[in-house]
């Protein structure tokens, strides 16, 4: 999953980009920042980022739903900082890193596809540092054991951050477990765990348990969707919605899940996409002043295959931006060739 940043509390983490004024009938926006596409999957994913951080660009979203390779997208940052540094850990080589990189200052951000079926989990160091959070890799079997292996880190304080993969049953010794990455700020409180899995394209039910229980003050920490066996080229008929909540807590910000087939304002606060069965599924929750906008980019099928050709939509891509672009999340095209790519946008409307 992308990279899904869901921190209800901070609004999905991501600042505001740009505030816009109008006065006098006259409009003042921030000037356009600097974007950069590329290419997860073809093993110098390190090299790359490090090399955009250099001039000042930051990790802004990877795609999620692309089978065996990941565009990702590096933008300025608002406001301007110190300069971001990364590590890429394949994800068999993760349990023995990760405190290592931790005790460093980096923090884990996003973990597109590798090549084959493997998976990368994506390190930033920025200045100044993050909160020196713990971190712990959560791993379970089947997406069935996922909320008992969940809740019993959350007794300990830990909240899922990111969906390093689900897992993917498959032929004995070919098989992956689901692993996750969960956070557990200084001093961080003891926690209740929940998952609600969809399997029909109808998502009602699930949505309004969704929207009761956060309403009640459970907050949504992760939304991802798989295939059935969790391989990458199947059709996504699992959506997982994945909430803590502290004890004590029994009120909280009312969370949407939908299921959307069109682009355009898709969410007013954003918190998290992927693709399910032949369209999206999309959390948020209200926010004045505040829209996500989805807007599409078409992918070839060497794209999507990470293929030898250069990227066709970067003709179409957009090279700089207002907006911060916070996800990425894609479908096969109705062709049949290739893909549907929606690069997502935070925009804010007005002083807040």
């Amino acid at each position: 999953m992308a990279p899904m940043r869901t921190r209800l509390s901070r609004a999905v983490g991501v600042a505001a980009s740009t505030v816009t004024l109008v006065a006098a009938g006259v409009m003042l926006s921030a000037a356009d920042r600097q974007v950069m596409w590329d290419r997860a999957g073809v093993g110098n994913l390190e090299r790359t980022l490090n090399a955009a951080a250099r001039k000042g660009l930051r990790l802004a979203a990877v795609s999620d739903g692309l089978p065996s390779c990941s565009v990702i997208v590096m933008q300025t940052p608002e406001p301007a900082g110190g300069l971001s540094e990364y590590r890429v850990v394949g994800e068999k080589e993760l349990a023995g890193a990760l405190d290592d990189l931790v005790a460093q200052g980096f923090v884990p951000r996003a973990a597109p596809p590798g090549i084959g079926t493997r998976r990368e989990v994506v390190f930033e160091k920025t200045s100044p540092p993050a909160p020196g959070d713990a971190w712990r890799l959560i791993e379970f079997e089947k997406l069935d054991d996922m909320g008992a292996a969940l809740a019993s880190a959350a007794a300990d304080g830990y909240r899922p951050r990111l969906l390093v993969r689900p897992p993917f049953r498959s032929w004995p010794g070919l098989s992956e477990k689901g692993r996750v990455l969960a956070a557990r700020p200084r001093g961080g409180a003891v926690l209740e765990s929940r998952v609600v899995i969809a399997t029909r394209k109808n998502v009602d039910a699930e949505s309004r348990d969704v929207a009761a229980s956060t309403k009640a003050g459970w907050q949504v920490d992760l939304l991802f969707t798989s295939s059935r066996d969790g391989g990458p080229t199947g059709r996504r008929e699992r959506g997982v919605v994945v909430m803590s909540r502290a004890a004590g807590v029994t009120t909280g910000v009312e969370v949407t899940i939908e299921r959307r087939s069109s682009f355009g304002i898709v969410a007013e606060t954003f918190l998290g996409a992927g693709q399910y069965w032949d369209e999206y599924l999309f959390a948020s929750a209200d926010h004045e002043r505040r829209q996500t906008w989805a807007s599409p980019l078409r992918l070839g099928a060497n794209d999507v295959s990470c293929g030898p050709l250069p990227f066709g939509f970067l003709f179409d891509a957009p090279k700089d931006l207002a907006w911060s672009i916070i996800g990425l999340v894609a479908r096969p095209a109705a062709t049949g060739q290739g893909a549907e790519l929606l690069y997502i946008t935070d925009q804010t409307i007005g002083l807040r």
